[in-house]
């Protein structure tokens, strides 16, 4: 097994989350794409209450491209300033596909709180993920307020859990004294011939 992390790196489809706070310029993404959250610093807040809001980004590339994935897994860091009760949901999409994961209810008091949600299967298709989907995947989050108070969300990442794709070696019969594969000349008359290389 082996992971591989990526973060928002720039805006995606939906920004519906109607406050951004801190960072300086406003910008949805870059106020949930830091390595170590920065909590009450900079962050997405939906203050109005009533409905769900959903911001969606943009990732960067990954690194790997090759191996079976396994899962993917959105981690998100969340608050509510007041009384428990507002709502958090990781949302992706995938494709044309959205998909929000199951909902988590805030502890209130200003309490950061990490959360996850694994994807097993890309939603889009309900088959294995690819690197491709990867690649063209949006990570986020939905925020439910309730009134006079507050949801923030200063986190968002997401963790590719995927196996190693095997190392190719060549390997020979025993007893042979073989060139590399494929070899240039004939093999001596009293010995075996080489195999082909195999995984």
């Amino acid at each position: 097994m082996a992971e591989e992390t990526l973060r928002p790196n720039a805006a995606g489809d939906e920004e519906s989350i109607n406050t951004v706070v801190g960072d300086g310029v406003g910008t949805h993404h870059t106020v949930v794409d830091e390595a170590i959250a920065d909590d009450g610093t900079s962050y997405v807040r939906n203050d109005a209450g009533g409905a769900y809001q959903r911001d969606l980004y943009n990732i960067a590339d990954s690194g790997v491209g090759a191996g079976a994935i396994n899962k993917i897994t959105v981690h998100f860091r969340c608050q509510v300033n007041k009384i428990p009760g507002d709502k958090v949901k990781a949302s992706i999409k995938s494709n044309v596909t959205v998909a929000d994961g199951a909902e988590k209810i805030l502890a209130g008091d200003e309490t950061w709180e990490d959360f996850t949600q694994e994807w097993a299967l890309n939603p889009d298709d309900s088959a294995a993920w690819e690197w491709a989907d990867i690649d063209a995947l949006q990570i986020g989050i939905s925020l439910l307020g309730q009134a006079k108070q507050w949801a923030d969300c200063t986190q968002v990442y997401v963790v590719v859990d995927y196996t190693l794709a095997p190392t190719k070696t060549t390997q020979y019969l025993n007893g042979n004294d073989c060139p590399v594969f494929p070899h240039g000349g004939d093999i001596q008359s009293d010995k075996l011939p080489c195999p082909p290389p195999y995984d």
